[in-house]
């Protein structure tokens, strides 16, 4: 899933894998986060919090 935003659109980028909040990345591009999953399947989303108050799932994998 891709989109253009520009500087200052998203406000926070917050990481769940597999249904549970794990905490946020860096909002400039290229920002990386490392979080703890289980050791089997993980589903992670990514959802975007945008500074007009919309939110947006930005990036989702299917459990591997």
């Amino acid at each position: 899933m891709t989109s253009t935003c520009y500087s200052g659109d998203i406000s926070e980028l917050s990481v769940s894998i597999n249904g549970e909040k794990k905490g946020t990345l860096g909002t400039d591009p290229g920002a990386t986060g490392t979080y703890p999953g289980s050791s089997s399947a993980n589903m992670v989303v990514v959802v975007a919090k945008f500074s007009n108050g919309a939110e947006n799932v930005v990036y989702q994998n299917s459990a591997l």
